[in-house]
């Protein structure tokens, strides 16, 4: 748009969205077999978020992945106060609600609507790290269980940007659906270590809202927490999740 904005440098007025580490040279982060095939016939258009066009390519990755790139035609309009005074009032029951919740005893690792598409390649992969969900579920509303789970300033810039991210995925995917694998600790923080490769196979969006946001951002497949995160995350997305049902 604690807790992290996943997308890289996707949010970086409102928290620390720059998750995203440099490869490791170890072996253990070389990359793994790519997918044979990973054309898509959505490259194209894309739907419209507000007036601009965003326009999406592929390229082969070094990695031996594709990468989806958007750029945005046009400026993005600001988004509008009852947008950000709505989203204000959702966030102050978020944050009242958060401390009652229980702390999870695992971590979730978030199939984006990016990553959708591709569940099995990302499954092989984890499977390859001998990772394997302990359980797997659908998310609704995944735009605002994002911003429950990645954004932690209040201030009028953080809302703002925060509201420009849903319309993006909003945009992006109407129904909203992404899938949540609950994770153990040991094996979040296995994800976690290998996180560019396992991405380098996977649907990443570069998006350049034009004036909505302070930079171009990328939005990935996956979403997993900082490793001193993983608890926490777990709850706000609990809560999140709970409330954006709740307000439909």
């Amino acid at each position: 748009m604690t807790s992290t904005r996943d997308e890289e440098s996707a949010d970086a007025p409102t928290n620390r969205r720059t998750d995203s580490q440099p490869a490791s040279r170890s072996s253990r982060d070389r990359p793994l077999d790519p997918k044979p095939e990973l054309q898509d016939s959505r490259s194209g258009d894309l739907p419209c978020v507000g007036t601009v066009h965003v326009m999406a390519r592929t390229r082969k990755s070094p990695e031996g992945g594709e990468d989806f790139r958007a750029r945005g035609i046009g400026r993005q309009p600001n988004p509008k106060a009852h947008e950000v005074d709505s989203l204000a009032r959702w966030l102050a029951d978020f944050d009242e609600a958060l401390p009652l919740a229980p702390l999870p005893t695992t971590t979730p690792l978030i199939v984006t609507p990016l990553g959708l598409p591709d569940r099995e390649v990302l499954r092989a992969s984890l499977h390859a790290l001998g990772v394997i969900p302990l359980e797997v579920r659908l998310l609704g509303a995944w735009a605002r269980c994002s911003t429950a789970l990645q954004v932690t300033r209040r201030s009028l810039e953080a809302l703002r940007c925060a509201v420009t991210f849903e319309h993006v995925w909003n945009a992006l995917a109407p129904d909203g659906h992404a899938e949540v694998w609950d994770l153990s600790l040991a094996n979040a923080r296995t994800v976690s270590q290998h996180k560019p490769t396992l991405r380098a196979h996977l649907r990443n969006l570069e998006v350049d809202a034009d004036g909505a946001l302070p930079r171009r951002v990328r939005l990935h497949a996956f979403h997993l927490a900082d490793e001193d995160d993983f608890l926490a995350a777990g709850r706000r997305l609990t809560v999140g999740a709970l409330l954006a049902n709740r307000y439909g």
